[in-house]
């Protein structure tokens, strides 16, 4: 446990990976107009942005055996099972625990 004030490697990576998240959203949106946006192309839009930031930041930072949220995790077994496809159910799941793909 690091001293007090000190942050861990495991809430210094969820830091990033939320920011760079957020980034991949930023960089290239797929939706022109979020608040006008159907339930479908959000979720588009969010799988996209999951799927970016596992393949590119998820990934080697569990080769390196980096600590993270169970979340990120869970998502990248998700996209590992789906061979990096974004239209499979459970990515979907791993992402919205509950929902499902129509």
């Amino acid at each position: 446990m690091p001293p007090t004030g000190e942050f861990t490697r495991k809430q210094r990576n969820d830091f990033m990976l939320g920011l760079v998240h957020e980034a991949v959203h930023l960089r290239k949106p797929a939706l022109s107009s979020p608040a006008n946006a159907t339930a479908e192309e959000r979720l588009a839009e969010e799988l996209r942005a999951w799927r970016t930031v596992s393949v590119n930041v998820v990934r080697p930072l569990r080769e390196l055996g980096e600590p993270m949220n169970a979340t990120f995790i869970r998502v990248d077994e998700a996209l590992l099972a789906c061979a990096d496809r974004t239209d499979c159910q459970p990515l979907t799941s791993a992402m919205i625990p509950g929902s499902r793909i129509r």
